[in-house]
């Protein structure tokens, strides 16, 4: 296999295939997977998040709504590339419900071709629309609730109503049963201290409730800018794979790049197959190989 970012052809055969590609280099083609920011405002101030109080509120007041033109911007140019991709996940630094258009949105790229479509959601704001949003396209639908205590689970997610939220859950469900069976759902829990001793309650609670074919899991607390949570010393395959776009149309390195520390690029100036072939992405996929 030929060898472009460094000098370690095993390391990008694992990389390869985690993306299934036959070859590395195949990765400039154009991205597998798409993360497209429809809001970066939310209706929360959860305790981990940067909105909430682990940001000292320096993201409260955030809330732009990528415009109609820049999104139908990328999805023309998303378009000739819709076999080739392999995902879009619909949300990004805040709570995509918040964008009354993006049943619209979504349907839009359904109607290029694109195979899945993720959702997550905090679930609080669907107040009936999970049928409008099965029917535009999401095929993958993400919940997350990180206590089945009302206080805890409140003093968690601020601003939200524990009753609420799992109510529109509960029939989001009964939908998908009835209409979307092929829609799997997942409910995610942030692994935090203020919920370590309701872990398996919480597995038991959501089992109750979901299909086999479903999930429930706790995912790692991401810790805030500035910090390391340590694992392995191995490339990051999202450099390879995945096009970060918030929704001011700045393409960053990292889903966790909150700030957007690390722009790549910006799409209402430059095309996505410019941003994703750069020399300066380039580099840094040289250097996630070679350390």
């Amino acid at each position: 296999m030929e060898n472009l970012y460094g000098k370690d052809p095993e390391i990008e055969k694992q990389l390869a295939e985690r993306i299934f590609l036959k070859e590395l280099k195949e990765c400039e083609r154009f991205p597998k997977y798409l993360m497209i920011e429809p809001i970066n405002a939310c209706n929360a101030r959860c305790i981990m998040c940067y909105y909430g109080a682990a940001s000292g509120g320096i993201y409260r007041d955030r809330g732009e709504i990528i415009s109609d033109e820049l999104f139908n911007a990328i999805v023309k140019q998303m378009e000739p590339h819709a076999e080739w991709i392999e995902m879009v996940t619909m949300y990004g630094r805040g709570e995509p419900l918040l964008d009354m258009g993006l049943e619209a949105k979504i349907s839009r790229l359904k109607d290029i071709g694109i195979k899945h479509i993720q959702l997550s959601t905090n679930a609080e704001l669907l107040n009936g629309r999970t049928k409008e949003l099965l029917e535009s396209g999401v095929n993958d639908l993400r919940f997350s609730v990180d206590s089945v205590y009302k206080d805890r689970y409140e003093h968690i997610r601020k601003g939200l109503s524990f009753e609420k939220v799992i109510e529109n859950i509960e029939e989001a469900i009964n939908i998908r049963n009835s209409f979307y069976p092929d829609v799997p759902i997942r409910v995610r829990g942030v692994a935090l201290e203020q919920n370590a001793d309701e872990r398996e309650e919480w597995m038991q609670f959501w089992k109750q409730r979901l299909r086999d074919s479903d999930k429930a899991e706790f995912i790692g607390y991401h810790p805030l800018h500035g910090e390391k949570d340590g694992g392995e010393d191995w490339p990051c395959i999202s450099v390879f794979s995945t096009m970060v776009i918030h929704s001011n149309g700045n393409v960053v390195l990292c889903c966790n790049d909150w700030e957007g520390n690390v722009c790549i690029g910006n799409v209402s100036s430059q095309s996505l197959i410019e941003i994703w072939r750069s020399e300066k992405l380039a580099n840094i996929r040289r250097l996630h190989i070679t350390g």
